[in-house]
């Protein structure tokens, strides 16, 4: 650890006993961009015997100090979880450059990805063909991931960045959370409050986040309700436009979409529920076509927490979502904002707020995002 250059012992994440040497590390192909640099394919010597295939992250060359205590503050939080449905560190490599992070290679990527390779299989023609788009399959994923979730929350941890692209498959298609970047534990207290400038993934946070900055297990509840979307439309981008689709009403996403935290399911009672109903989630691809974002959502999906005039907009939107099991509200993006614009569209630009109901659906409801 000493490597890093300039950080003395007290600034280091406590990474020692995790240190693997660089010659048990070998890379093979690359499999995508980070935050901090290339993410690779490879395979680590794991024991002194047994070779493991593995992902590596790689923090670029001539990174400053800044961005390097970044880097290993995710694997400083990974190496405390122990748990089938969380991605698990291996190891680092802080001797010499570029710096690694050594975790299990989980063989199908993100859970992003992977729902948007096999959308077309949802069709109703070929669906019974295929297990990987079933009830039972779908209703497995949602549950790995609130299994992780639930174990989170027992050890008092906040993930504050769950969603589908934050999610791997492995080959037995065991899905785990990953990307720890943005977790923190709740130390003696019941909540997390971020009060820097930073990125946040505004779409799937919860209003009491966005509001004030405070995160909890019941704000990763949220979140959680939005990937079951996510789950739910095969990767669609949330807030589009959406049918009066029966899953949809699902109590389930409606508890976890409540405006008050309290009247959220904990991550434990997700867990009975899915645990119970082994075909619960169904897919709903009741949607336009231009709505399924593959791409180019960079832009919705971040914005400046410190953009106080962009996060009011958002706020005021998460404010017309009612808690009642009766109705849920949608909130449709008519138009992307350009990436690195924190600034709200033009007064010619909305977005539609769309009220589905048990009942009824009511017709759209125009919202000028300026006036907002």
């Amino acid at each position: 650890m000493r490597e890093l250059g300039l950080l003395t012992s007290n600034h280091l994440p406590s990474l020692d006993g995790w240190e693997m040497p660089r010659d048990h590390i070998v890379i093979n192909r690359k499999l995508g961009e980070g935050a901090f640099g290339t993410v690779f394919g490879g395979e680590a010597l794991v024991t002194d015997q047994c070779w493991q295939a593995v992902a590596v992250k790689t923090l670029k060359v001539g990174a400053i100090i800044e961005e390097k205590l970044d880097f290993l503050s995710e694997a400083e939080m990974m190496k405390r979880f122990d748990h089938k449905n969380i991605v698990r560190l291996l190891g680092v490599c802080t001797t010499g450059e570029p710096v690694y992070t050594v975790m299990e290679f989980m063989l199908y990527g993100d859970l992003k990805t992977y729902l948007l390779a096999r959308r077309h299989l949802v069709k109703e023609s070929e669906r019974h063909k295929s297990e990987e788009v079933s009830d039972r399959c779908l209703t497995a994923m949602a549950l790995d991931v609130a299994r992780g979730l639930s174990y989170l929350a027992d050890l008092k941890y906040v993930h504050r960045d769950l969603a589908c692209r934050n999610c791997l498959v492995n080959a037995g298609r065991t899905v785990k959370i990953g990307d720890f970047g943005m977790c923190r534990p709740m130390y003696d207290s019941d909540y997390y409050r971020f009060n820097k400038r930073g990125m946040l993934p505004v779409r799937w946070m919860a209003p009491e986040s966005l509001n004030d900055g405070i995160f909890t297990t019941m704000s990763d509840v949220w979140s959680y309700g939005v990937l079951l979307y996510e789950i739910i439309t095969f990767a669609s981008f949330p807030y589009q436009g959406l049918s009066n689709n029966q899953v949809l009403e699902e109590a389930l996403l409606l508890r976890c979409w409540a405006r008050s935290p309290s009247l959220r399911p904990t991550a434990c009672e997700i867990v009975e529920i899915l645990a119970n109903d082994t075909k619960l989630i169904s897919p709903c691809l009741d949607l336009p076509p231009a709505s399924v974002q593959v791409e180019g959502t960079d832009s919705l999906e971040l914005t400046a927490i410190g953009d106080r005039g962009r996060l009011h907009s958002i706020s005021s939107l998460a404010r017309r979502v009612e808690s009642t099991e009766r109705s849920a509200a949608v909130v449709v993006a008519q138009q992307q904002q350009q990436p690195g614009s924190p600034v709200p569209p033009p007064r010619n630009q909305y977005v539609t707020l769309r009220l589905l109901s048990r009942a009824s659906r009511l017709d759209d409801v125009g919202c000028d995002m300026t006036s907002l």
